[in-house]
């Protein structure tokens, strides 16, 4: 049993891309098989190689080709899915382009173009199987952005050129509903409760600001103050908030009296010490690599003294194109 090499050694799971088959000894061959599928034999070229047609298939197959006095040759072939793209990030950019986009997506591992609309990109980076940075080319209106590798091309997500102007969304507001939360002896233990897995399905249900009614600073009131904060207790609270992959720029804002510990998606994005009056002592932007669609704002506040209070909001930024007309 002699060996051979195959180019490309990979292609796309619906099969019907050309794949040349180099060895020796080759003008013999009758037929030749992905696994159990037989391929289509093109042309012989020589005694050094065959081309045939890949069959459909999925993972890896053997390759087997077959001569008259019943030789087997074997080489292994990998089928791959085409690549998919999700979203892109920004949406939207100048009409000269030269910005980064990322794109995200799955199948990116051997791209070999990007295009924006029938423009090929000049320079682009494919970072992982997930995601690649595309420097933008010049151009007008709206554009289909399209990825391509020897697995075939993927489907297209729309980008707009045109003024950049950048925009906030609020999605979770201040005095928001539906706060799971918990009043504890200061320091008292609550293990992992700002992780994703915690269960605070026996928590209460409360409205923020959370806080007293009587205290020094101004949101100490009965019309700001939805769920009352015992003073000097502990409070732990958690929230779900939704993002879209087009989020830019994620953050945290708010006011606390006194401490806080802010969590997002199991991670401490930042301590306050002594927030007392001070409005926005919370004020954090969120690392990329913290957030996801769906994710979990948990923060542990602390008070030292005779009034409590606290009232958080998570927004976002994304870029907007806009027409230069």
């Amino acid at each position: 049993m002699s060996s051979f090499t195959l180019t490309p050694y990979s292609g796309p799971t619906a099969g019907g891309n050309p794949v040349a088959v180099t060895g020796s000894g080759l003008s013999r061959v009758t037929s030749v098989r992905f696994g159990d599928q037989p391929a289509e034999i093109v042309s012989h070229v020589g005694d050094t190689q065959v081309v045939v047609n890949a069959p459909p298939g999925t993972g890896t197959a053997a390759v087997v080709a077959v001569t008259a006095d019943a030789e087997l040759h074997m080489a292994s072939y990998t089928y791959v899915s085409a690549p998919s793209i999700t979203s892109l990030s920004p949406s939207g950019g100048p009409e000269t382009g030269g910005n980064a986009v990322v794109i995200t997506g799955t199948g990116f591992t051997g791209v070999t173009t990007v295009s924006f609309g029938s423009t090929p990109v000049p320079s682009f980076t494919v970072n992982s199987d997930t995601s690649i940075v595309a420097i933008a080319p010049p151009g007008v209106g709206a554009v289909s952005v399209s990825v391509a590798s020897p697995a075939g091309s993927s489907n297209t997500v729309c980008y707009e050129y045109g003024e950049v102007e950048t925009a906030e969304t609020i999605v979770l507001a201040f005095d928001s509903t539906d706060w799971r939360y918990l009043q504890a002896p200061p320091a008292a233990d609550q293990p992992s409760f700002y992780k994703r897995g915690f269960d605070d399905s026996d928590w209460p249900t409360g409205q923020a600001a959370f806080g007293s009614i009587h205290g020094p600073c101004p949101w100490n009131n009965r019309e700001t103050v939805k769920t009352i904060w015992t003073p000097n207790t502990d409070l732990l609270v958690r929230h779900w908030v939704y993002i879209p992959r087009s989020a830019q720029q994620v953050r945290i804002s708010g006011t606390v009296d006194n401490d806080a510990q802010v969590y997002f998606n199991g991670s401490l994005v930042q301590s306050v010490r002594s927030g007392w009056c001070r409005p926005n002592a919370i004020d954090v932007v969120v690392p990329a690599s913290d957030v996801e669609c769906c994710n979990l704002l948990a923060v542990r506040a602390q008070d030292h003294g005779s009034a409590t209070f606290l009232n958080v909001q998570v927004s976002y930024t994304y870029t907007k194109a806009t027409s230069s007309d």
